[in-house]
């Protein structure tokens, strides 16, 4: 086991650099804390798949300093029309395009790997946040004073470890993190079909 850092343990480990943990740890740098997030993936994961925010989201976003931006590459909702098999109008939701009382409108459609692409900017201009990309987390363990956190580093074939005062789990519905506590993963039962269309934008819309 080589320990990368023998020194003093991180304020905070994050497990999982996908929107929620880099969200996270932007604001736990602007409280002073020191951050490592450790994430298996080389880069932001290409595809969309969360796509929808709201105007408390934007209302943390811009606590972090990139609510403007965010707006800026975002498509406003202004509601959606459901029809049947004919094309008959079943039910239309209608929202207006205005800003609300918490300062934004009330819902955006985005890009995820751009958001995640902005929120990973924005830390790496922290010199309290590091990132470890293409670190497998396998193992997460409490000590007396911290917890250990055990990872291979693909890249070299390195085991790695890393010691934080506290670990968040930002890793998905299949989280190592929650499995170490014991925590259970609830299923509600959504049984729908759905169908997800990824398209490329060729004109203004």
């Amino acid at each position: 086991m080589n320990d990368q850092h023998s020194g003093e343990p991180y304020d905070v480990l994050i497990v999982g650099y996908g929107p929620v943990g880099a969200t996270l740890a932007n604001l736990l740098t602007q409280q002073g804390l020191s951050v490592a997030i450790l994430e298996r993936e080389a880069s932001v994961y290409h595809l969309a798949r969360a796509g929808h925010l709201d105007a408390e989201v934007m209302r943390i976003l811009q606590s972090i300093g990139v609510a403007g931006e965010v707006e800026a590459k975002s498509g406003i909702t202004l509601g959606m029309r459901f029809l049947d098999a004919d094309g008959a109008p079943l039910m239309e939701w209608k929202r207006g395009g205005a800003k609300g009382p918490l300062g934004w409108v009330s819902d955006y459609m985005f890009h995820q790997p751009e958001l995640e692409r902005i929120l990973r900017a924005r830390l790496g201009q922290s010199p309290r946040a590091t990132a470890f990309l293409l670190h497998d987390v396998y193992a997460i363990e409490q000590a007396a004073e911290h917890v250990v956190v055990k990872a291979e580093d693909t890249a070299s074939g390195r085991l790695v470890q890393l010691r934080g005062r506290y670990v968040v789990g930002c890793d998905g519905a299949r989280s190592l993190a929650r499995r170490t506590i014991g925590a259970e993963h609830e299923d509600l039962g959504f049984k729908q079909r759905w169908l997800v269309v990824d398209v490329e934008q060729r004109r203004d819309l």
